[in-house]
């Protein structure tokens, strides 16, 4: 692996989320339960201050009211947002709760058909907690149940997630090429059900390639990924992060520095991003390594290693020390 191969493992969590971060978005898109827009606005300005103190109560707000309202898909979502304040501190016992409330709500409305949000918190919130923590044998028993249980389930996308979760915790060991032929295995099951957020898997396996010493099979990638529609900037940043990683590799320093501009210029037009810094100080600190600006490159690691929520992990704070 590259010298960067342990921070590019902490940092690859910005690429883990096994369903696209928009679980609201998408229920709201439900045509059998329209939302109600008053709730629709106050789900989206719960979701804007997730990371405050007083999310907690905000949600349980939402959920009631949309309790009121009727509509369970509403609930679900407040439970998820609830869980995300949590998730993002690495509260280990809030996380564990969140998703319990989470999946037996799911369980107790059938017919609304909620595995959306049931497999949501197991994959990108529960295991993407324990690979942080780098715990993998629990991670990786949590990846076994879940693969059982969206197969029993026929839920193509969460067992997609369950690729998803195998080929970052392959990361977490080094072991490059079986991250990337899980990844792609990943790709095969969005592909084949017509899921979305193939933009962002796309990169993901680029990211991968390049850690195989594989630039030509990465930019393949990066092209596909770029021929898609992108429907968040999240999206954007991960296919504009993958590129500017590519150039990196290849050395080509010119277009390397204008991905990552481009990608600051996403962080300075939407601030939910903030919760996905750690993958633009990864791509910082490659380009001004790489580029001979060392100095650049430290006060970056260590302007990373004051953030609350990287500090937190043992794991992460062990990689960018090393680094």
């Amino acid at each position: 692996p590259s010298s960067l191969a342990a921070f590019a493992v902490c940092i690859l969590m910005a690429f883990s989320h096994a369903f696209p971060m928009r679980a609201g978005e998408r229920a709201l898109q439900t045509p059998s339960q329209p939302a109600d827009s008053a709730l629709t606005a106050y789900y989206k300005l719960c979701k804007a201050h997730r990371a405050d103190a007083e999310a907690p109560a905000m949600c349980d707000t939402l959920f009631r009211r949309a309790e009121a309202a009727r509509n369970v898909r509403m609930q679900a979502i407040a439970l998820c947002v609830r869980l995300d304040h949590f998730y993002y501190k690495n509260d280990r016992a809030e996380i564990l709760e969140g998703v319990r409330r989470v999946q037996e709500f799911c369980r107790r409305h059938p017919k609304e058909d909620l595995r959306y949000f049931y497999y949501f918190v197991w994959s990108s919130r529960l295991i993407t907690y324990y690979i942080k923590q780098n715990q993998s044998n629990t991670a990786i028993y949590e990846t076994r149940k879940m693969l059982a249980e969206a197969e029993d389930d026929d839920y193509p996308e969460g067992v997609a997630s369950c690729y998803r979760m195998l080929g970052n915790l392959y990361l977490t060991q080094g072991a490059w090429r079986m991250a990337y032929d899980n990844f792609r295995r990943q790709i095969e099951v969005l592909e084949h059900n017509g899921i979305d957020d193939l933009p962002t898997q796309y990169a993901s396996l680029a990211q991968c390639a390049l850690e195989l010493d594989m630039p030509d099979s990465a930019f393949v990638a990066l092209q596909k990924a770029a021929s898609l529609p992108k429907r968040t900037t999240y999206q954007e940043f991960t296919v504009n992060k993958g590129f500017g990683l590519y150039y990196i590799r290849t050395e080509n320093f010119a277009e390397a520095k204008k991905r990552l501009e481009a990608s600051e210029e996403l962080f300075r037009r939407d601030p939910s991003l903030r919760f996905h810094t750690a993958g633009l100080s990864y791509l910082r600190t490659a380009y001004f390594k790489a580029s001979g600006q060392y100095g650049k490159a430290l006060e970056t690691i260590l302007e990373t290693q004051r953030d609350t929520v990287i500090r937190s992990s043992g794991f992460n704070n062990y990689a960018l020390t090393k680094e």
